[in-house]
């Protein structure tokens, strides 16, 4: 009868069918998130990042505001959405588009460019 030993990380993993990887930052939050669609020839390690984004996996990308409020997502389209947030830390607006960086100082709830204004709430909650 085999005995089980417990697991040290050396452990060779194969034959993997499915993937997803979750990076959080200090404060335990969300940063990063990968999504494996195509394991073909992937071999599983504890490297940060294992074969090719958008070849093998699409990332999803999150930040925070000093508050820790969620201020962006990015999605593996390019898709970029923003909420503002009004003086009770409620959604006000969420800014939809594809690029984000202002041409000068910081990005703000009026953001020049191809953006669309949402309504209150921010809808990207189920995205996580």
């Amino acid at each position: 009868m085999a005995t089980a030993s417990p697991t040290d990380g050396t452990e060779s993993i194969a034959n993997i069918q499915s993937l997803s990887r979750s990076y959080s930052n200090a404060a335990g939050q969300m940063v990063r998130s990968d999504a494996y669609f195509n394991l073909s020839g992937v071999t599983y390690s504890t490297s940060t990042y294992i074969s090719t984004q958008n070849t093998n996996y699409y990332t999803t990308l999150y930040d925070y505001d000093h508050r820790g409020r969620q201020n962006r997502v990015q999605l593996p389209t390019g898709t970029i959405s923003r909420p503002f947030y009004d003086g009770l830390s409620r959604v006000a607006s969420t800014w939809v588009g594809t690029n984000d960086t202002p041409s000068s100082g910081e990005w703000s709830p009026t953001p020049a460019g191809p953006w669309l204004a949402l309504g209150g709430g921010w809808p990207h909650e189920g995205w996580r």
